[in-house]
């Protein structure tokens, strides 16, 4: 009996699409970098400000739909940051690192 003609275009259950894929492959790591703020000013007006955040930050540039999505998700100014020079976003390397290796409660 052919058992090619039975499984034929039907992925096995260990296939590679179902594997967690590693978003922002070409990250690189930065500690406490200099970041672009946006500054209320009344009535109806704002400038951006330069400020120095201290902890670790992710610089990343998002590639794929998942990888927006995510970064939509976080708050900004609170985990997602614009840095004072060049392209990309800064994220904490906490909100990147949670997705690998969760932190489970009590």
């Amino acid at each position: 009996m052919n058992t090619f003609n039975v499984t034929m275009g039907m992925q096995p259950p260990y296939s590679s699409t179902t594997r967690m894929s590693r978003l922002f492959p070409d990250r690189s790591l930065v500690k406490d970098p200099w970041v672009l703020l946006r500054e209320e000013l009344p009535p109806k007006d704002f400038k951006f400000v330069t400020d120095i955040r201290i902890g670790d930050f992710y610089l990343v540039i998002p590639r794929i739909a998942k990888e927006v999505f995510l970064l939509q998700m976080l708050g900004k100014n609170i985990d997602v940051f614009l840095p004072s020079t060049g392209e990309g976003l800064l994220v904490r390397c906490k909100a990147i690192d949670y997705l690998y290796h969760p932190v489970l409660s009590d």
